[in-house]
């Protein structure tokens, strides 16, 4: 399964089989956080048994956009599934520093390709 959501500034792409890979570009906010959360509901967490959230490409992100990829970890936690998130740009990864978040979420995974 593949599918791509898109608003303005923000695109998610979520492809799954027994792992599942949810890779986020654009803006994560308010505006585009229902999109995610659609696309994260798509893939029917529950039945994966890895999930790897890519941030790669991901140039901005607000409160709602934070919480949005704290309830892709819990949800994740709360189905015993092993979720891999490979770091943001700099200015992001500074967002999560900031706000505590780079506390609360592992993204210690090896960057994909050549992202900054």
């Amino acid at each position: 399964m593949k599918a791509t959501f898109a608003c303005t500034h923000f695109a998610v792409r979520v492809s799954g089989g027994s792992d599942a890979m949810i890779e986020v570009s654009g803006e994560l906010d308010i505006a585009s956080v229902p999109a995610f959360e659609a696309a994260v509901r798509r893939l029917d967490l529950p039945r994966r048994r890895s999930a790897v959230l890519d941030l790669g490409r991901l140039v901005f992100i607000d409160a709602t956009g934070l919480h949005a990829l704290l309830d892709l970890q819990a949800e994740c936690l709360d189905a015993s599934i092993a979720l891999t998130i490979t770091p943001a740009p700099r200015n992001v990864q500074r967002v999560f520093e900031l706000s505590g978040v780079d506390r609360l979420l592992d993204t210690s995974a090896p960057r994909r390709g050549n992202t900054p």
